[in-house]
Order: structure tokens, then C-alpha cells, then sequence
């Protein structure tokens, strides 16, 4: 498989039982759909890769010029998660860390605690929020956790 940035041979890597694809040129992570979904269920996280695909596919706004790697069909697009851009395939769902991006997603409402996103996630009633951006950050903060 080949870098979208770089166009260097990625290396496949295990990473606390994960596949990730890493380019040895600018050290950025590819994680497909399957990844990230055996992340999302190891972790016992309530949200379903359902929840997922529909927050990438409706934050995905900014296409870029990069080809996926992975299903080869696809273009990236741009998911912007507070400033932090991360790039994902809509055709097959994986996604492109740069490097940093992994360490900026950590970053991102540092200040907001996991009992905060749950409020913001499900409201009083308990029912799933419908908030894109919000899911998006919980799920993406689930991923690089798990990349640690």
C-alpha cells in the first residue's frame, strides 16, 4: 500500500493488536475500517462504527487531491475536528493520521473530561446525540487512545 501523502510502500505494524498501516518516509498511519472498528468494540465504546461512518461521511467536507490507499477508488477528504484536519476515504472509511495529527487529536478538548463529551454525547434522556462533530471527537479520541 502506498502513502497518500508520500507515495512511499507503508510498513504494516501491530500496535496493542492493531493493524496500522505506517509510512516509513513522513511517519504518517493509515487505519482501515476494520481497525478502527475492532478499536471501537475492544473498547466497549456504546458507540457502533455506524455512528462513525455517518460522522465522517457528514464532516468530510473538504476534498483533497490525494488518492486512498487502501480501495484505490476513493479520494481523501478532509474531516476537520476542531483545527485538526484528518484525512478519510468515504468509499471504504479508513483514515490517514499525519504526523502529529494523532497527537493534536489527543489535544483536542484536553481540558474537557470524558464525563463532559458523555453529556454532550447522550442527551438527558440518555439518547444518542445527533451532533456530528461530537461523535466524531469522542470516537476519534477512543482511536489514538488505543494507539498509545
Amino acid at each position: 500500500m502506498l502513502c497518500p501523502k508520500c507515495n512511499e510502500n507503508m510498513v504494516l505494524e501491530t500496535i496493542k493488536g492493531f493493524e496500522v498501516e505506517q509510512c516509513p518516509q513522513c511517519k504518517g498511519h493509515w487505519l482501515d475500517r476494520v481497525t478502527v472498528s475492532g478499536i471501537l468494540d475492544q473498547t466497549g465504546s456504546p458507540f457502533a462504527a455506524a455512528a462513525f461512518e455517518t460522522s465522517l461521511s457528514q464532516l468530510a467536507r473538504r476534498d483533497t487531491d490525494l488518492a486512498c490507499p487502501h480501495c484505490e477508488e476513493g479520494h481523501l477528504a478532509c474531516a476537520e475536528l476542531q483545527g485538526v484536519g484528518v484525512e478519510i476515504c468515504a468509499t471504504c472509511l479508513g483514515i490517514f493520521f499525519d504526523l502529529g495529527e494523532v497527537g493534536a487529536v489527543r489535544a483536542v478538548g484536553a481540558d474537557r473530561s470524558w464525563d463532559t463529551l458523555r453529556k454532550d454525547a447522550f442527551g438527558t434522556a440518555g439518547e444518542l446525540a445527533t451532533n456530528p462533530e461530537v461523535i466524531l471527537e469522542i470516537l476519534l479520541r477512543i482511536v489514538v487512545a488505543a494507539l498509545r
